[in-house]
């Protein structure tokens, strides 16, 4: 938990590996354990990493959203989102579906449609707060 809280304040690179982590907590086994001890060596190892955000004179919004099929043993979907104003990512989410698909295909359209709400909303904010974006 305290892996979920570093990833939200300063390390959302970490973010992929604590989403699976984090579903797993109540019941760990040892690939679980395995892969604690893998995320722990990489913050280990980039530990004197920073990240940079810059935006550029574009004035483009870059979301990226992506869901994967059958990849928890409850066979939910995984969804990943990500948002970029330049380089470097300003928003990013990672999260276990509570809604099963059929197909791949089905899991991508399903989450587009959850997320277009929200990624709307931000537009609007931006523009709201006197910002021009494409």
């Amino acid at each position: 938990m305290k892996g979920m809280l570093l990833c939200k304040i300063g390390r959302p690179d970490i973010q992929p590996a604590i989403a699976p982590l984090s579903t797993i907590v109540r019941e760990p086994n040892e690939n679980a354990y395995s892969k604690l001890i893998r995320l722990l060596n990489y913050l280990e190892d980039t530990a004197d990493e920073v990240l940079l955000l810059e935006a550029d004179n574009t004035q483009t919004i870059c979301w990226y959203v992506d869901a994967e099929f059958a990849v928890h043993k409850e066979i939910k979907r995984h969804t990943g989102e990500v948002m970029t104003i330049g380089s470097g990512v300003v928003i990013s989410f990672s999260t276990k579906q509570k809604v099963n698909a059929c197909s791949s295909t089905e899991a991508e359209l399903v989450e587009v449609y959850d997320r277009i709400a929200k990624i709307l909303w931000i537009k609007n904010f931006i523009k709201w707060q006197g910002f021009e974006m494409n």
